[in-house]
């Protein structure tokens, strides 16, 4: 296993000789991949698994986002193990039919045989699994607590990790204002806001300045900004040209998400319009990205009138999804691509001559909202 500050190469007996440091530099090993045989953990997996998802250092990301990328890597190795040990057992029974229909003097009934088993067993090797909804390797609860915390203690915290983000300690009486000398968002002008399922990704949005370079208001449906959030949400209100778009999980919290911001305490005005650009389960179906299992059951009836079929089915199984899933780069691109044909949308919905059931853009309309939802994570 290599070093990730020396690049040495130190062996398992090289490791457990110098009580899990590299052999050269000294510096301890976070993972050791022979004492975890479930995911063979190792400092590189983990060390490009951040690297990916921060396009090199250059974007922020959450630590969920994170999670996914790792539960990525683990996918790969674990899929690309068991296709080459299915492989090399199919490919070495062809192998040897083959021979021994040689040694045997028995060529071609032999052969028949051997040869489609040797053909089977290089094909095996390549296979990729095929399922239309995948579970991670792990829970997020065991990569916080077993990976993402000895990372730290051993390597320190990825430089653009984002944490938690949590409401603003008010400011004793006579002490700093914790928000001091942060950009004042209310004096801009936003035609467009963009509202989030959860905070962390709001603040990770705010972190790569998607704000500023899309001229996007961005907010979270559990309170980010928290010390500013009504503050902001009177400015928006002010604008009678706003649009209001929601990212969200593919969940029934998520799914409904559009029908809370027409409460009273976001936008009432059916002026406003707003769009959905988050995940739902027909993009989790079509794209293999993970699902989690949670309790079955429990659909609204405004939820169950506006989704149908599988989409309803899978919901209604206790399935969720992630939409920090993707990563930053990623979802910042297809958010962009909302606010795009968004810009492209007739007064009915429709983009260009394409109306209701068009592949790009999904026109429902309920009694609180017209809400359209791009299909940007095909």
């Amino acid at each position: 296993m290599k070093c990730i500050h020396c690049n040495t190469d130190s062996t398992y007996k090289d490791r457990q000789a110098n009580d899990g440091r590299c052999k050269q530099c000294r510096h301890p090993f976070a993972f050791d991949p022979r004492a975890n045989p479930e995911h063979k953990m190792s400092d590189g997996l983990f060390q490009r698994a951040i690297l990916e998802v921060s396009e090199k250092g250059t974007l922020s990301f959450t630590e969920t986002q994170l999670y996914y990328e790792v539960c990525r890597r683990l996918d790969k190795k674990l899929s690309w193990s068991m296709n080459t040990t299915g492989g090399v057992l199919a490919g070495f029974g062809g192998f040897g039919g083959v021979v021994a229909s040689i040694v045997m003097g028995s060529f071609w009934p032999l052969f028949l045989i051997s040869a489609p088993a040797l053909v089977a067993g290089i094909a095996v090797s390549r296979m990729k699994p095929k399922q239309s909804v995948r579970t991670p390797p792990l829970e997020l609860h065991g990569f916080h607590a077993t990976y993402m915390k000895r990372w730290e203690e051993v390597h320190g915290a990825p430089e653009r990790l984002m944490r938690s983000a949590a409401p603003a300690p008010r400011a004793a009486p006579g002490g700093p204002d914790p928000v001091a000398g942060e950009p004042d968002l209310t004096a801009y002008s936003f035609d467009r806001a963009l509202v989030t399922q959860s905070a962390d990704l709001a603040a990770a949005l705010v972190a790569n300045n998607f704000h500023f370079e899309n001229n996007c208001a961005i907010l979270s449906l559990d309170g980010y900004p928290f010390d500013r959030r009504d503050t902001i949400l009177t400015m928006l209100r002010r604008n009678p040209s706003l649009k209001v778009f929601a990212l969200h999980d593919a969940s029934p919290r998520g799914c409904e998400m559009v029908h809370a911001l027409r409460a009273s305490t976001w936008f009432p005005e059916t002026t406003v319009q707003i769009i959905d650009l988050g995940l739902r389960p027909a993009h989790v179906m079509k794209s293999r990205m993970y699902a989690h299992q949670a309790a079955a059951g429990g659909l609204t009836p405004q939820l169950r009138s506006y989704l149908q079929g599988d989409e309803l089915e899978w919901l209604d199984s206790g399935k969720v999804a992630s939409v920090q899933q993707f990563r930053p780069a990623r979802l910042m691109r297809s958010i962009y691509q909302g606010f795009a044909r968004a810009n492209q949308m007739g007064a009915d919905g429709s983009v260009g001559d394409a109306g209701v059931g068009d592949p790009g853009f999904i026109w429902i309309h309920t009694p609180m909202a017209d809400v359209y939802a791009a299909d940007s994570f095909g």
